[in-house]
């Protein structure tokens, strides 16, 4: 694919025209609209890298304190046991959440790069995060449906055989 890509600034005021094959231009405004957006695309990010970090402490607090918490609660450990499944699911909520945090991190940087370095491998580049990001997205939401569906399944075949038993 050949393109032709010239930045030029006028003011404070960036054009870019990026003539591709068979998509057009990226007029001023779309450009100018991407270099706002870029501060807060970071921003995002930084909460998202935050809140992952939260997830993995809270899931290694509770499988670190587990066993003085047994010790604390003498007599409750079968209560305490729910906890190790739980401090299990916050270290792989956090795995997961660390994916969008990375690619919306690098579709911001790239834009920033972009902005400054006026190379259209940084836009190309910043769109390939994107992408990435938004298809994580969708096949995280396809495998949380499927997981849904199948908790309801379970949740229904759990009370036909609870209910059978008073019958």
């Amino acid at each position: 694919m050949s393109e032709d890509r010239t930045i030029s600034t006028e003011g404070n005021s960036q054009i870019v025209q990026a003539q591709a094959q068979s998509y057009g231009a990226i007029s001023e405004n779309m450009a100018e609209s991407l270099i706002k957006a870029s501060p807060w695309i970071r921003f995002l990010a930084i909460i998202s890298f935050i809140n992952t970090g939260f997830f993995l402490l809270a899931g290694i607090g509770i499988l670190v304190a587990l066993p003085f918490l047994k010790n604390f609660f003498y007599g409750m450990g079968e209560v305490l046991i729910v906890y190790v499944p739980l401090g299990i699911m916050y270290i792989i909520l956090a795995i997961v959440l660390f994916f969008p945090a990375f690619f919306t991190w690098n579709f911001g940087a790239n834009l920033k790069n972009w902005q400054e370095s006026n190379k259209g491998e940084d836009l190309e580049n910043a769109f390939k995060y994107n992408a990435t990001l938004w298809k994580f997205n969708g096949i995280l939401t396809i495998v949380m449906l499927s997981v849904m569906v199948l908790g309801i399944l379970i949740g229904i075949v759990g009370g036909i055989a609870a209910m059978s038993a008073f019958i």
